[in-house]
């Protein structure tokens, strides 16, 4: 009997002390005490299709924590994930071109061991504006300027002397309209159209050089055209001040100190077209002893002549410029 209960007893014990084991074992419960911040709240790309990053930071990371970044919008997507340690990373997106207005995303970042998400949107601009960063200590030169059929106004010059402005006055349409009349007489087998005349192109030759050249710097810009010949050559400054640009609308503002004479504003709408920006002078005014003459336009420095050469012109009025980068030395200095 006595055996019997020394058996039950060492049993008893035994069994007291493997549930004590048991219930020392600690339990591992998710303490969700990490944060996760972004380095910046937004991200502003162009309309372009591009690929992107942003950096991330956790504090008081957990083992094993995932990252992930969800986006309701399909233009951004493709995300990828770099982490350089349990605490810090890199996250990559893709954005798909825009081809219509500005839009903006919201990109949620979550990480496993963290009960808030971080956030940050994705501003794209639309496929026509046209960013201040890209415009400040950069030059630009035209390689076309596109006229007006009725808002561009052809001067008549003297051929002999282009500097010789005669009262004569035509619109660019009447200009362009004879102009193809008399090509394709002389051409028929290369006809255009007078839509086909309704430009300026720069031209680089043995012979001459035109240009027009538009420089960007320290929150300065500098608008000039000329010639350039064997013999020489010239160029004259149009505008020069300090300029205010706004991106949302195009706008650039010019307070125009270039002429020692007057102070003037100058107003200029920028556009992106494709592989090029367009310059167009909107808004110009003279002094009062000078804006009967120029109609409250300036003009510019390079003359057309018609197709037989016994007539020039100079325009003004409606000058739309298309710019593409120019590497100044200049400027580069």
């Amino acid at each position: 009997m006595k055996s019997l209960i020394k058996t039950l007893v060492m049993l008893s014990i035994g069994l007291t002390v493997a549930v004590s084991c048991q219930e020392e074992e600690p339990e591992i419960v998710p303490t969700m005490d990490s944060e996760i911040s972004l380095d910046t709240a937004s991200i502003v790309v162009p309309a372009s299709a591009g690929t992107y990053s942003i950096s991330y930071r956790i504090s008081s990371p957990a083992m094993g924590g995932d990252v992930e970044a969800i986006c309701p919008d399909s233009w951004v997507n493709s995300f990828s994930y770099d982490a350089e340690n349990d605490s810090t990373g890199v996250i990559s997106f893709n954005v798909n071109e825009n081809t219509g207005e500005d839009r903006t995303a919201s990109v949620s970042v979550i990480y496993s061991n963290a009960t808030q998400a971080a956030t940050f949107t994705v501003e794209q601009a639309n496929p026509y504006k046209v960013f201040a960063s890209e415009l400040n200590n950069t030059s630009w030169e035209a390689t076309f300027c596109r006229f007006h059929r009725d808002s561009t106004i052809f001067n008549e010059v003297n051929p002999e002397n282009q500097s010789e402005l005669w009262y004569i006055k035509i619109t660019a349409g009447e200009y362009a309209d004879q102009y193809a009349l008399d090509w394709n007489m002389a051409n028929p087998d290369n006809l255009i159209t007078a839509e086909d005349a309704l430009s300026f192109e720069f031209t680089e030759s043995v012979e001459f050089t035109t240009f027009f050249h538009v420089r960007f710097y320290d929150g300065w810009v500098e608008v000039s055209d000329g010639m350039t010949t064997p013999a020489g050559g010239a160029e004259l400054t149009r505008v020069y001040g300090e300029y205010k640009y706004d991106e949302d609308t195009g706008i650039l503002e010019v307070h125009d100190v270039g002429n020692t004479l007057y102070e003037r504003e100058v107003v200029y709408k920028i556009r992106r077209e494709g592989d090029h920006i367009t310059f167009r002078c909107t808004y110009m005014w003279w002094p009062d002893y000078m804006a009967d003459y120029f109609d409250d336009n300036d003009r510019f420095g390079f003359v057309l002549p018609n197709y037989d050469g016994s007539r020039c012109f100079m325009p003004y009025g409606y000058l739309s410029y298309e710019l593409i980068p120019w590497e100044d030395d200049e400027l580069m200095q």
